[in-house]
C-alpha cells in the first residue's frame, strides 16, 4: 500500500514540475528589441513618466505590456493614468499589437 502511495506521489511531483516547466519557457521570452526601441520612443512622447527602462526586459517587468510567445508586444494596456502627449508613430512599428488601451 505505501508502495502505491508513493508512486502516486512521485508521478503527482513529476506532473508538477513538467507543468512549471513549460510555463516558466513561455515566461522566459525575452521582447523584441525593435518592439522594445518602439515603447521607449512612445514612452518619451507622453507625461507622467512610465518607469519602462531599455536595462529591463519589456515583455517581463513593464507595467501595462503583453507579449505572445515570440516576445512581440500584443497587448499596450495603461488605463487611467492621465496621460498627456502626442501619441508617438512609432507605435505603428508595434506589427502585432492587438489591443491598445490609453483611455482616461
Amino acid at each position: 500500500m505505501l508502495t502505491q502511495l508513493q508512486h502516486s506521489t512521485s508521478y503527482r511531483s513529476f506532473y508538477l514540475l513538467f507543468i512549471l516547466l513549460l510555463s516558466s519557457a513561455k515566461l522566459s521570452c525575452q521582447c523584441n528589441p525593435q518592439d522594445q526601441q518602439s515603447l521607449l520612443v512612445f514612452s518619451a512622447s507622453i507625461v507622467p513618466s512610465l518607469n519602462w527602462s531599455s536595462a529591463s526586459d519589456c515583455c517581463m517587468s513593464w507595467e501595462g505590456i503583453g507579449c505572445d510567445d515570440r516576445g512581440r508586444v500584443t497587448h499596450l494596456w495603461l488605463p487611467l493614468r492621465g496621460l498627456r502627449g502626442n501619441i508617438s508613430s512609432s507605435l505603428g512599428s508595434l506589427s502585432a499589437l492587438t489591443q491598445l488601451n490609453l483611455s482616461h
